[in-house]
């Protein structure tokens, strides 16, 4: 469960990032201490731990952790977007189709995080 919610937050801070820019100094990613692709490389090497970790306890554990990380990756991008309507800003995090269905439906969250992490 660490390693997944490790996943998680490593998402939250890469979506983050254009926003904490100039807002938050101790931020690693927009102060330049970690890399994008170095935070990119955490996220899916975290996601890969967490779910080989949990292969041992069979496959409905296995698909609760992919939830967990759909639901994860999800209320991240949703959590963006209310930031950016509330703010009156352009979506940086993933094209605006994307966003739609995410914030509609939180099991394309891992398409969502797939798309932040190739872009």
């Amino acid at each position: 469960m660490f390693a997944l919610q490790a996943s998680i937050g490593g998402m939250n801070d890469l979506v983050d990032a254009p926003r904490d820019a100039g807002r938050k100094a101790g931020k690693p990613i927009p102060a330049g201490l970690v890399s994008r692709s170095a935070a990119q490389a955490v996220v899916v090497a975290a996601a890969a731990v967490g779910l080989i970790l949990t292969v041992p306890s069979g496959a409905l554990t296995v698909a609760l952790a992919v939830v967990v990380l759909a639901i994860g990756y999800g209320t991240v991008q949703r959590a963006a977007i209310n930031r950016a309507l509330v703010e009156k800003r352009p979506l940086e995090t993933a094209p605006w189709p994307v966003q739609t269905l995410t914030f509609g439906g939180i099991g394309l969250g891992l398409l969502t995080a797939l798309l932040i992490l190739l872009g």
